[in-house]
C-alpha cells in the first residue's frame, strides 16, 4: 500500500513539475517576443533618426546614427545592411567615396542581404561618382549577374551610357 503512495506522490509531484516547467517555458517565450518587438522598435525609430539626418544633408550626423543602427542590430538582421548602405550614402554624400565604397561593399557581402546585387551596383555608382576607371568594369561585371532584376538591369546600362564616350558626329 505504501508503495501504492509512493507512485501517487511521484507522479503527482513529476505532473506538477511538468505544468510548472511548460509555465516557465511559455513566460520566456512570451518575454522573448515582447523584447523582440522592443527592438524592433528601437531599430525603426534609430532608423528614423539616421533618414532625417541624411535627408537634411546633415552627413555626419547621419553616419553616426547610421552606426548606431549597426551596433544595435547585431548579426543577421535587415538593419544592419539598411545601416551599412546608410554609413555608405553618408560618406558619399559627404565626399569621402573611398570609404563610402567599402561599406557598400560590406553590405553586398552581408549573408542576410536580399538585395546584393543593389548592394553591389551602389559600390559601382560610388567608384562612377569618384571617376574612378574601374566603375565601367564594376557595372559590366555586375550586368552579367544571374537573376538580375529588371529595374536593376535598367539602372546599370543607364550608368554605362554616361560612362561610354559620346561617338562625335
Amino acid at each position: 500500500m505504501t508503495s501504492s503512495m509512493d507512485l501517487k506522490k511521484k507522479l503527482i509531484f513529476a505532473f506538477a513539475g511538468g505544468i510548472v516547467f511548460f509555465g516557465l517555458l511559455a513566460a520566456l517565450t512570451v518575454w522573448q517576443q515582447k523584447r523582440e518587438i522592443r527592438l524592433r522598435q528601437e531599430l525603426i525609430a534609430q532608423t528614423d533618426l539616421a533618414a532625417t539626418a541624411l535627408n537634411g544633408k546633415n552627413f555626419e550626423t547621419a553616419f553616426k546614427e547610421y552606426e548606431t543602427l549597426y551596433k544595435k542590430a547585431g548579426s543577421g538582421n535587415y538593419f544592419r545592411v539598411l545601416a551599412l548602405h546608410g554609413m555608405g550614402t553618408s560618406l558619399r554624400g559627404s565626399g569621402d567615396y573611398k570609404a563610402a565604397l567599402t561599406y557598400f561593399e560590406r553590405a553586398a557581402k552581408e549573408p542576410e542581404n536580399p538585395a546584393a546585387l543593389y548592394s553591389r551596383f551602389e559600390a559601382a555608382r560610388t567608384l562612377s561618382l569618384a571617376q574612378d576607371p574601374k566603375a565601367k568594369k564594376a557595372f559590366e561585371d555586375l550586368l552579367q549577374a544571374k537573376n538580375l532584376p529588371a529595374d536593376l538591369k535598367q539602372k546599370i546600362e543607364e550608368q554605362l551610357s554616361w560612362l561610354s564616350p559620346q561617338k562625335k558626329s
